[in-house]
């Protein structure tokens, strides 16, 4: 009795997983399809930029203070 409940279930977990990894692929392709992942990489690269010029920004500055403080 307790192995047919179990193996019962095992099927059922098998098919929840198959539908959820079905589901999944299907995200990716539609996200690949439209041009997502371009998108976020422009969108990631655009604020690496705006962060490194910030910190360069920063360090500029920083050297002038020093220099005005010899």
């Amino acid at each position: 009795m307790v192995g047919t409940i179990i193996h019962g279930h095992g099927r059922w977990y098998a098919k929840l997983a198959a539908v959820s990894a079905l589901c999944g692929a299907a995200m990716e392709l539609f996200m690949i399809q439209t041009g997502f992942y371009q998108k976020v990489t422009a969108i990631e690269a655009e604020r690496r930029a705006e962060l490194q010029a910030l910190k360069e920004g920063v360090h500029e500055m920083t050297q002038v203070d020093l220099r005005k403080n010899e």
